[in-house]
């Protein structure tokens, strides 16, 4: 399947939403990124419910942003039997009905220098996507300081950490991070990313935090495997969001990830991962991921939490949690110890966003 590039990509920011049946999540989610993007590509695929009519609302709402397209192929990607499972698998790579090419259509239409994936079920830290897409419109140099060795060599170890991890069940390295980090470090480490970003060519790696609001309270989870439904650890969309320069090397491949379906012995999956020649640096958390909030799944979010259990905790209570506390009161066997490691990493660094950004919960209307 052929995907054309497009030439002449102007400066900005273009943002990649992929939708199928988000219909409840759409305008919370546009309007929560919309002001930090220079345009935003909306494709939807195979949509039962009202997705469709919420798109076209936002795209008159704003015309001069927002580009819409459907994928009118069938995907095989979640959910599938055995039989799907092995037909996928058959399929060859440029297939229009795997996962990743509807990924590499979405990333065809952007016009921008930059992109970045947005998905229909978070809501974004609009400040703070604002800022790093400023960092990237910006025709700035930006100098190096003598602190930005200290950051390159502390992101080289947890490198190697994280590279360590992928043969070791016990976490490993935790005296490399602190609990907080003062406002200095922070300004130092937000430096070094954009150093790093801009005059390196490093991908700009952007993550969030799962939270489901119950009894009009709001909560995140610690994780817990179960037979037939996993809760979900507190992080999410670490490795796969990031703030990246469009180049030709820049694409989406289809990958057979066992351990996305690891305690669903009723389904399969194949999905994309993203491949580009950069190196990337986190630089903490851009958005609240309400995927819990989907109505077939919030059943089993409330099945859980009418159980006895401390998987649930109020967001509150939790960002007064340092991290170490909270990488030991994880279920392991739902995040592994790169995760782990990337939450230690970051946690301290991004937590304040977090706390900045309670509000858009309290206000938020589905």
């Amino acid at each position: 399947m052929e995907f054309t590039k497009q030439n002449n990509l102007r400066l900005g920011v273009s943002g990649m939403m992929r939708v199928k049946n988000e219909g409840q999540f759409i305008e919370a989610c546009v309007e929560s990124c919309i002001d930090a993007l220079d345009e935003l590509i909306i494709v939807w695929n195979d949509c039962t419910d009202n997705s469709a009519e919420e798109i076209e609302k936002m795209r008159l709402r704003y015309p001069d942003k927002i580009k819409t397209f459907e994928y009118k192929y069938k995907i095989y990607s979640v959910n599938l039997t055995k039989e799907e499972y092995e037909y996928a698998k058959s399929l060859p790579k440029d297939s229009p009905h795997l996962l990743c090419n509807y990924y590499n259509f979405c990333l065809s239409m952007v016009s921008c220098q930059y992109a970045v994936k947005i998905d229909a079920d978070q809501i974004y830290f609009t400040e703070q996507l604002k800022y790093w897409c400023d960092v990237a419109r910006s025709q700035e140099r930006v100098n190096l300081r003598f602190s930005d060795c200290y950051y390159y060599i502390r992101h080289r170890l947890f490198g190697v950490m994280c590279g360590l991890s992928r043969f070791k069940n016990k976490f490993l390295g935790k005296s490399l991070f602190g609990h907080d980090m003062s406002e200095k470090k922070i300004d130092n480490y937000t430096h070094f990313s954009k150093y790093m970003f801009k005059e390196k060519g490093w991908n700009i790696m952007l993550s969030g935090q799962n939270v489901v609001s119950i009894d009009n309270q709001w909560y995140t989870t610690l994780g817990e495997s179960g037979d037939r439904f996993n809760l979900l650890p507190p992080f999410n969309g670490i490795g796969d969001h990031a703030i990246f320069k469009v180049t030709p090397e820049c694409r989406y491949e289809v990958i057979d990830l066992p351990s996305y379906s690891l305690y669903r012995s009723d389904s399969y999956t194949l999905i994309e991962i993203f491949v580009c020649n950069a190196k990337a640096i986190p630089v903490g958390f851009f958005w609240w991921h309400i995927n819990m909030m989907r109505p077939s799944t919030y059943q089993n979010v409330l099945k859980k939490f009418q159980e006895p259990s401390d998987r649930f905790v109020l967001l509150s209570d939790f960002l007064k949690r340092d991290a170490y506390r909270i990488d030991e009161s994880l279920d392991y066997a739902m995040s592994d110890p790169v995760s782990r490691l990337f939450g230690l990493y970051i946690y301290p660094y991004g937590k304040s966003s977090l706390k900045r950004n309670i509000l858009k919960l309290e206000n938020l209307k589905l």
